[in-house]
C-alpha cells in the first residue's frame, strides 16, 4: 500500500512539473522547453576563471530526463574557458553563444555527422571561431571527409577553424553556406562537387592558404566576399551559370592576376576585385553593370574595353589603379564613349571624363574631369586641359609623381579637394585665372617643387591646406581685384583680406604691418624660407604654422598688443639658431619649438606667466635660457634633452613651480645640474631650498636692475637718480628694484655702488 501511495505521489508530482522551467545543475543554468533542454549560462554569470567546460548531454530534474540539444544566446559571453566538450545531442548553437571567448584553445565533439549538421545562428554562435582547432574523442581533426548523409554545410559550420588543412565534399552536397570555410587559414585543398548550386557570402573568405578553386557548373551567383582574402588565389575560373558577381567577392585577393568572366554575367559588384593584380579584364558583352570601386586599386591592370552592353559605371570602378594606359569604348554604348580615339572614358551625356590614362589627349568636348580621373598614373608628365572643362574634380590628379606641367584654363571655374595634391613634380608655377570661384582644400598640397601661385580675381574660397607642404614655394600674388584675398605691398603672401590673417606664405614673404594672424602650417615645411620678421601688429601664431620649416632668423616685434603662439608653431625648425619672445607674448603653446636642433639661446619675455609641457624641449645643442620675470609654472619636460645647457637664468623672484623632469635626459641627467642657475639676489635662498632648483650646485645672485636711465650702462648718473626718487617718494622704475625683492630702498643703492665698482 505504501508503495503504491508513492508511486501516485511520484505521477501526481511529475504530471504538475510545468511545461517550461529554469534549472541550476552542477554550475550551469538551463531551460526546459518541450522537453528539451537549452544551455543558458554558468551559474557564476559568465566570468567563469578558466578552464574546461563540459556540455552534458542530459539533464535530470525530479526524476525525469531531458536531452541538451540548444546552447543559448550568449550562455557563455566572455567566459574564460579554454576547452569546451560537446556533446552529440547538441544540434543549435544560437545567436553568439560563445561571443567573446578569446580564451578558448580547442572544441571536443563526440559525432562528426552531428557538428556537420548543426545549427549555428552567427559566426561568434560556434566556439570554434576563437578556438581555431577541433577534436574529435580527444584527436585533432585537420583533414576531415564530410559524410555522404549532409547535404547542405551550414552557414559557419567551419568558420575560425584554422588548423583545418584539406576537406572532401561528397556529391550529395548541393550548397554551402554563408562563412561556412571563413577563416580557415590554412585551408589547401578542396573540390566542390559538381551538384552545388549555392555558395553563400564569405563562404571561404579569409582561406589565405587557398591557391585554386573549380567553381561548380550550376553557381548563379558569387555572393558578397565570397572569396575575399584569399590572398594565395592564383586563378579563378568562373562557371558560363554565373550571372552576378557580389560586392567584394574577391577583394584582396593579392595573387589572382587572371579572371575569366562568362558571357552572361550582368553584374559586378562593390570592390569586388578591388586589390586585385590584375593585368587584364575581358568584359562580356552580357554585363549592364560595373558598381563602385570594382576594380579599384587594381594596379596591374594596364587596358580597359567596355562593351556596347554596360549602362552604369560606379564611381571609382577604376578609382586608383594607376597604371590603365588603354581605355576603349564600344562605338554603340548608349551611355559612355571614347570620342576621337581619346584613350579616356567620358560620360557621354555629361561630357564628363571619368577615367584617363598617360596616352590621354582631353577631348575638346568634355567639361568636366571627374574625381580620381588620373590618380597615381606614374608617366603623365603633362597633359593639355581644353578650355571647355569647367571643373576638377576631387583627386583628379592626386599624387602623378612624373607631372612637371599643367595650365589650368580660364573656363575652370572649381578646382577639387586634392586636385593636385602631391603632384611632387609639378616644377611649373600656377596661374588661377580669374573664372576660378573655388579653390578645395589641399587642391595643390605637397606640390613640392612649384614654384609660384598667382590668384585670380574670381576666386572666393580656399579650403583648408590648399598649398601646404610646398617646399620651395617662393612668390605669391593675388590679383588686385579680388575682393576676398590679397597680397598687399607685394608681400608674397595670401591674406584674408576681412581679417588680416595670413593664410599661406612663400620663402620670399615679408609679413604686412597689418596682418594680425599667422594661420595654421602657413608657413610649414616650407625649404625656401629661412628669416622671417613678424610686426607687432600680429596678435596670433597658429598651429605649426612654421613647423619643419628651414627658418634661421626669428624676429617677433615687441608691442602693445598680447601675442599667443599656438602648440608646434616652430617646431622641427632645425636651422633655427636663437629664439627671443618679447614681452608681448603672453602664451606659447606645447611643444612650440620643439627639436629645434640648432638652437643655442632662448629667451622668454616677462610677459609669458607659463611655460607649457615640452615647449623647449629635444634642442640639443640650447647651451643658454633666460626665463623671464613673471613665469610661475613650468610644464613636464619643458626643456627635456636640452643637455648642453650650461648657463641658466631664472628672473622670477619666487621659484617657479616646475615639475622634477624639466631639465632631465632619457629619465636622468646629473650634469645638467652643474650648470650655473642665476637669480635674482634676494632670491638665492628661495631657489636653493625649492624642487627642482635645488638640485644645481651652481645657484649664484644677480642684480635685476640698475640702469634706471636706461642708458645700457650702471653709472653714477644711475646712482644718484635712484637716490633722489627714493628720498623725494618719487615714482620709482622696475630697473630701481636692483636686487629684485619687490621693493626699492637703500639696499638697492648699496648693491648698485657695488654693481658699479665691479663693472669699473
Amino acid at each position: 500500500m505504501k508503495q503504491k501511495l508513492l508511486a501516485f505521489f511520484a505521477l501526481a508530482l511529475m504530471a504538475a512539473l510545468p511545461a517550461s522551467a529554469d534549472y541550476q545543475i552542477d554550475g550551469l543554468n538551463y531551460s526546459v522547453r518541450n522537453n528539451e533542454a537549452t544551455v543558458t549560462s554558468q551559474v557564476n554569470g559568465g566570468q567563469n576563471p578558466g578552464g574546461d567546460l563540459v556540455i552534458p548531454d542530459s539533464i535530470s530534474v525530479y526524476g525525469r530526463t531531458y536531452p541538451v540539444t540548444t546552447i543559448g544566446i550568449q550562455a557563455f559571453y566572455d567566459d574564460k574557458i579554454t576547452s569546451v566538450d560537446i556533446p552529440r545531442t547538441i544540434t543549435k548553437m544560437d545567436f553568439g553563444a560563445f561571443v567573446g571567448c578569446y580564451s578558448l584553445e580547442r572544441v571536443n565533439i563526440h559525432d562528426w555527422e552531428a557538428w556537420c549538421k548543426m545549427t549555428f545562428v552567427n559566426n561568434w554562435a560556434n566556439p570554434l571561431f576563437y578556438a581555431n582547432r577541433l577534436f574529435l574523442d580527444g584527436e585533432e581533426l585537420t583533414e576531415v571527409v564530410i559524410p555522404g548523409s549532409i547535404t547542405a554545410l551550414n552557414n559557419f559550420v567551419f568558420v575560425g577553424w584554422q588548423s583545418l588543412k584539406s576537406v572532401v565534399i561528397p556529391n550529395t552536397v548541393t550548397s554551402i553556406g554563408t562563412e561556412a570555410f571563413c577563416y580557415c587559414y590554412n585551408l589547401e585543398n578542396i573540390e566542390i562537387p559538381a551538384g552545388v548550386d549555392t555558395i553563400g557570402s564569405a563562404a571561404f573568405g579569409h582561406c589565405k592558404s587557398l591557391t585554386s578553386l573549380i567553381l561548380p557548373p550550376k553557381i548563379r551567383t558569387i555572393g558578397m566576399g565570397t572569396f575575399g582574402s584569399c590572398e594565395k588565389l592564383t586563378e579563378m575560373v568562373i562557371p558560363d551559370s554565373v550571372t552576378y558577381i557580389g560586392n567584394g567577392a574577391f577583394t584582396y585577393c593579392y595573387s589572382l592576376e587572371s579572371v575569366y568572366i562568362p558571357d552572361g554575367v550582368t553584374y559586378i559588384g562593390e570592390r569586388a576585385f578591388e586589390y586585385c593584380p590584375l593585368t587584364s579584364i575581358e568584359f562580356p558583352n552580357s554585363l549592364t553593370t560595373i558598381a563602385d570601386g570594382a576594380f579599384g586599386f587594381c594596379n596591374s591592370l594596364t587596358s580597359i574595353h567596355i562593351p556596347a552592353s554596360v549602362l552604369s559605371i560606379g564611381k571609382r570602378a577604376f578609382g586608383f589603379s594607376g597604371a590603365i594606359e588603354h581605355i576603349s569604348v564600344d562605338s554603340d554604348n548608349p551611355i559612355y564613349d571614347s570620342r576621337g580615339n581619346c584613350e579616356a572614358l567620358i560620360e557621354t551625356n555629361s561630357n564628363t571624363l571619368l577615367y584617363g590614362t598617360v596616352n590621354t589627349i582631353i577631348p575638346n568636348t568634355v567639361t568636366s574631369i571627374n574625381e580620381l580621373a588620373f590618380y597615381r598614373r606614374k608617366g603623365l608628365t603633362s597633359i593639355e586641359i581644353p578650355n571647355s572643362v569647367v571643373s576638377i574634380g576631387y583627386c583628379a590628379f592626386t599624387y602623378c609623381p612624373d607631372l612637371a606641367q599643367i595650365n589650368i584654363p580660364n573656363s575652370v571655374t572649381t578646382i577639387g579637394r586634392e586636385a593636385f595634391d602631391y603632384c611632387t613634380e609639378l616644377s611649373c608655377g600656377i596661374d588661377i585665372p580669374n573664372s576660378v570661384t573655388l579653390i578645395g582644400e589641399s587642391a595643390f598640397r605637397g606640390c613640392r617643387k612649384m614654384p609660384y601661385v598667382t590668384i585670380g580675381s574670381g576666386v572666393d574660397s580656399i579650403g583648408k591646406e590648399a598649398f601646404s607642404y610646398c617646399y620651395y614655394l617662393e612668390h605669391i600674388t593675388v590679383n588686385g581685384d579680388n575682393p576676398k584675398y590679397d597680397s598687399r605691398g607685394n608681400c608674397d603672401a595670401l591674406i584674408e583680406t576681412s581679417t588680416n590673417t595670413l593664410l599661406y606664405g612663400a620663402g620670399n614673404t615679408v609679413v604686412p604691418n597689418t596682418v594680425t594672424t599667422i594661420a595654421p602650417r602657413s608657413f610649414s615645411y616650407m625649404k625656401s624660407l629661412t628669416s622671417i620678421d613678424i610686426p607687432n601688429s600680429v596678435t596670433h601664431i597658429g598651429e605649426m604654422a612654421f613647423l619643419s620649416s628651414s627658418l634661421r632668423d626669428l624676429t617677433i616685434r615687441d608691442g602693445d598688443n598680447e601675442v599667443t603662439i599656438d602648440k608646434q608653431a616652430f617646431e622641427y625648425c632645425g636651422e633655427l639658431l636663437a629664439v627671443h619672445l618679447p614681452n608681448s607674448v603672453t602664451s606659447v603653446g606645447q611643444s612650440a619649438f620643439h627639436a629645434c636642433n640648432k638652437l643655442e639661446e632662448f629667451t622668454i619675455g616677462s610677459g609669458l606667466k607659463v611655460i607649457s609641457d615640452k615647449m623647449v624641449n629635444n634642442c640639443v645643442k640650447l647651451n643658454r635660457l633666460i626665463i623671464g620675470s613673471a613665469v610661475d609654472t613650468i610644464g613636464t619636460e619643458a626643456f627635456y634633452n636640452c643637455y648642453r645647457l650650461t648657463d641658466i637664468t631664472c628672473l622670477a623672484i619666487t621659484p617657479p613651480r616646475a615639475a622634477p623632469d624639466i631639465f632631465t635626459y632619457y629619465h636622468a641627467n646629473p650634469s645638467i645640474y652643474n650648470a650655473t642657475l642665476s637669480v635674482p639676489l634676494a632670491a638665492v635662498e628661495a631657489y636653493q631650498a625649492a624642487s627642482p632648483w635645488s638640485e644645481f650646485t651652481n645657484i649664484v645672485g644677480i642684480l635685476i636692475g640698475g640702469d634706471i636711465n636706461g642708458d645700457g650702462e650702471l653709472t653714477v648718473s644711475d646712482l644718484s637718480v635712484l637716490i633722489n626718487l627714493i628720498l623725494s617718494d618719487g615714482e620709482l622704475p622696475a630697473s630701481a628694484d636692483v636686487n629684485g625683492d619687490g621693493v626699492a630702498n637703500m639696499t638697492d643703492v648699496t648693491l648698485l655702488i657695488n654693481g658699479m665698482l665691479n663693472a669699473e
